[in-house]
């Protein structure tokens, strides 16, 4: 991973913490250990959690995790 890459993906985290926005991290390609660590986006050390992590493909299954505060609360309107 360059250097620059690392630097414009903790800008853009900082920006989605300053916004209260919440990270989506998309491990379809990169998820179940094909960075060395089982999810990518761990190799960055996020000072929290991902809202969404979806995955797909090695696995042999598709899916996502989300943060509890991430889900609507009348699940039934969405």
């Amino acid at each position: 991973m360059s250097t620059l890459f690392a630097l414009t993906v903790f800008v853009f985290y900082r920006i989605l913490q300053q916004r209260g926005i919440g990270l989506l991290v998309d491990e379809v390609q990169n998820g179940c250990g094909a960075t060395g660590l089982f999810w990518a986006h761990e190799h960055f050390r996020f000072s929290d959690t991902p809202y969404v992590v979806t995955f797909s493909k090695k696995m042999l299954t598709g899916g996502f995790f989300s943060k509890e505060s991430f889900v609507p609360k009348d699940v039934s309107k969405v």
